[in-house]
């Protein structure tokens, strides 16, 4: 896959994402949002909140700007979701979460590959001489 078209997958994945957060947030906001799960689990007045902070996560994914703490907010927020939904109603119920979140991460690693790289390198042994990068470096 090209770099041009590994980006606007990322960016695709990222956009839905984004979208389905937002619609999920302007569901709660607006009082739609599901009373019986909710209830269950005691969170009767936390609906609005929990709707306002996932529709400022989306809208900073969304935002090129702040894209970057906009995925670590959304990764919290479905992560929560995640947790919340495997505690009060079952596994099952954590799949559609479970699903935004992967969607999350392929798109933002898709977008930017480098995203993880910090990660996912072993750092060097303590008192290793350290790694040049080029010839020109090297003394005569």
């Amino acid at each position: 896959m090209s770099p041009k078209a590994r980006r606007i997958t990322g960016l695709v994945l990222i956009w839905l994402v984004g979208l389905a957060l937002a619609a999920s947030a302007g569901m709660k906001l607006a009082g739609m949002a599901e009373g019986e799960s909710a209830s269950a689990g005691g969170l009767d007045g936390l609906i609005r909140p929990l709707g306002v902070v996932e529709l400022l996560s989306a809208v900073l994914l969304l935002v090129p700007l702040t894209h970057r703490l906009g995925l670590l907010l959304c990764t919290a927020y479905l992560g929560g979701a995640i947790a919340a939904s495997i505690v009060m109603m079952g596994l099952a119920e954590a799949l559609p979460a479970a699903i935004l979140q992967a969607l999350l991460w392929t798109g933002a690693t898709l977008r930017t590959p480098d995203l993880l790289g910090p990660l996912l390198v072993r750092p060097a042994p303590v008192g290793a001489p350290p790694v040049r990068s080029s010839a020109a470096e090297t003394p005569l």
